[in-house]
């Protein structure tokens, strides 16, 4: 089957965030929106991002995407998708009502986020980096449960299984429950545990490469990238879920009394660790500002071709703010591995070097909630 290319042709806002009204025609390769802070550049990626996926990243109540002196917002779009134009639209109002569509009928988020999608860099993804390794687990949840839908009902099973064993743990403890309930909670753990497992480490296998890849070719090869699953079970080449179910119940067996004064489950996919290497060296701890832009632009790059193989789609691509804290020579290598692959939309507070990319770029200047091409 062909992979799909998206296409953003038109977009018309209407009262949305600090637009007024605006109408935005998009290169169908590169479009940058440039200004100074506060001047709208965030608000018009957010639009776009809301017409590809039905909800919002950074809203915390949708009526926040209204503005101040409307009781509705709108947003329109003409899509191309390989070839068809199709027209998709989202509608806000005060009270919490929404409305989407694509091509005339109405639809809910999730068929928004299937049929169309996007794929989003802000400034918060640089904890993929820097964060906790809970942020490095949330992110392959979630990039799981895009490509594997079943993944999210596993992921859901894994989790109620370890907060009933983690209250049992603390009976027992307590003297009021025996360790025969905490066998039976060991069961679940394990057996969902192991889904949960099985399902991280066949992506893995298949995207770490392609992050490697794509850092290679945003440092011309100058630095190495590393990436290791650092798993609370001794894996051993256990790929299996039968054997990784053993390993997981034999594991908890072994912790049963530390967990027990503990209150909680040391072992298992929930403590597991995704460890990210630059020439060797932990780049939590030692990566600079511009390596960490970079390490996650690798990653969104390794995301565009993951959904290409499983969704048979190119998404649109979402940058904001991506080229702060890079110099001009790896801004120039992140726009020559963008370029061509899919539709791109950056924002950027500073001025940008296209001399390479003139053809196939089209710039905006963001300026007061008004968009203008330069």
């Amino acid at each position: 089957m062909a992979v799909v290319g998206m296409l953003l042709k038109k977009i018309h806002l209407t009262a949305w965030r600090s637009y007024t009204t605006c109408d935005f025609t998009p290169h169908p390769e590169l479009n940058f929106v440039v200004g100074g802070n506060a001047t709208g550049k965030t608000n018009l990626l957010e639009a776009v991002y809301y017409l590809c996926t039905g909800e919002s990243w950074r809203a915390g109540r949708e009526e926040e995407l209204i503005n101040w002196d409307a009781e509705r917002a709108e947003l329109v779009g003409l899509l191309t998708r390989d070839g068809y134009e199709t027209k998709v639209t989202a509608s806000i109002e005060r009270g919490g009502r929404k409305r989407l569509t694509l091509g005339g009928r109405r639809v809910g988020k999730q068929t928004m986020r299937d049929a169309v999608g996007a794929i989003l860099f802000t400034p918060g993804h640089l904890n993929l980096v820097q964060g906790q390794p809970h942020e490095r687990r949330h992110y392959l949840d979630i990039e799981l449960g895009s490509s594997h839908p079943q993944y999210g009902r596993c992921w859901e099973q894994y989790h109620r299984a370890l907060h009933h064993r983690n209250v049992c743990l603390r009976e027992v403890a307590a003297g009021r429950a025996g360790e025969a309930l905490l066998e039976v909670w060991d069961e679940q753990v394990a057996a969902y545990g192991a889904k949960v497992l099985l399902y991280r480490l066949q992506l893995l296998r298949s995207f770490c490469p392609l992050v490697v890849r794509f850092y290679r070719e945003l440092t011309r090869g100058k630095e190495t990238l590393g990436l290791r699953y650092a798993s609370t079970i001794e894996l051993g080449g256990a790929y299996s879920e039968e054997l990784l179910v053993r390993k997981i119940r034999s594991g908890l067996l072994v912790r049963r009394q530390e967990d027990m004064l503990r209150g909680a489950t040391t072992i298992g996919p929930h403590r597991d660790e995704l460890v990210i290497l630059i020439d060797g060296r932990s780049a939590r701890s030692y990566a600079s500002q511009g390596q960490q832009r970079t390490i996650v632009c690798a990653f969104k790059l390794a995301e565009l071709e993951m959904h290409a193989a499983y969704k048979r789609r190119r998404n649109i691509m979402l940058m904001d703010d991506v080229l702060s804290e890079l110099d001009s020579e790896h801004q120039q290598y992140l726009l020559r591995a963008l370029v061509g692959k899919t539709q791109v939309f950056i924002t950027s507070s500073q001025p940008v070097t296209l001399d390479d990319f003139k053809s196939r770029t089209r710039l905006f200047e963001s300026q007061g909630a008004r968009l203008r091409e330069v």
